[in-house]
């Protein structure tokens, strides 16, 4: 990030505080957006893992029971993952994306070699879309942002192909409850049931889906959206996260 006067001036003013423990940070950890001691505590997780069960997997391939893999570069229950998710998400920090991203660079490089072989000339990153009226109501859809990052990382880790981000293709045509608010995993579904909408159906057609959101936790919504872009003709879909519970 390039520092300008005005940035020297508002740091001197206002110093920036660390987004997970909000102590101020020294002059290195300023780009960052979080101190040195928050950057150690973040933990990678290995491979993938199942949306179900929760169980490891050591490939791409999904359990009998599931239709879809997650890749979750760390967990929820980390306390400085889950104060940038919830600074991004719910405080309007976007700045938290960096670290976040940082967080899922380090990640996807552990697993690059096992996502090589799933990939075409032009894989896409989708985000997990809101509804219209709650994008419009919070200003910005935070999966958003983390799509990003996976795109930059996959660039970079895979020069050869042409990875896209796409905002226009998976929609959410109804409103519905936040899950959080929801007690198990059957209400879930219900809730999330026929959500989707797949608007380029050529788009996808045939190609590598990598489906980004902020945290997966009990894995309705993003069946629901796997289940909608495998339809429209997707070859695979890979559920990226920066976090899972």
């Amino acid at each position: 990030m390039t520092r300008t006067p005005f940035m020297f001036l508002l740091n001197a003013v206002l110093p920036p505080r660390c987004l997970a423990c909000r102590r101020h940070l020294t002059r290195i950890d300023c780009d960052s957006f979080i101190c040195n001691t928050c950057r150690s505590a973040i933990t990678l997780r290995t491979g993938f893992s199942c949306p179900k069960c929760g169980g490891r997997i050591p490939s791409t391939e999904p359990h009998s029971h599931s239709r879809f893999v997650v890749a979750a570069a760390s967990d929820y229950q980390n306390n400085v993952v889950q104060a940038l998710i919830h600074a991004l998400k719910y405080e309007r920090l976007f700045t938290a994306a960096t670290p976040l991203g940082e967080t899922l660079h380090n990640y996807l490089k552990t697993i690059s070699r096992d996502i090589k072989p799933i990939l075409d000339q032009s894989p896409l990153v989708i985000p997990v879309p809101l509804h219209r009226s709650r994008q419009r109501d919070r200003g910005y859809n935070q999966a958003e942002f983390i799509a990003k990052e996976v795109v930059s990382t996959l660039r970079e880790l895979f020069p050869d192909t042409k990875t896209e981000l796409k905002t226009n293709i998976l929609k959410r045509t109804r409103k519905t409850k936040p899950q959080t608010e929801l007690e198990n995993y059957k209400v879930r579904g219900i809730n999330v049931s026929g959500c989707f909408m797949v608007q380029k159906p050529k788009a996808i057609a045939d190609r590598t889906i990598f489906l980004v959101d902020d945290v997966l936790t009990s894995g309705a919504t993003a069946m629901e959206a796997v289940s909608e872009l495998k339809r429209a003709g997707a070859r695979r879909v890979l559920v990226i996260v920066a976090a899972r519970t």
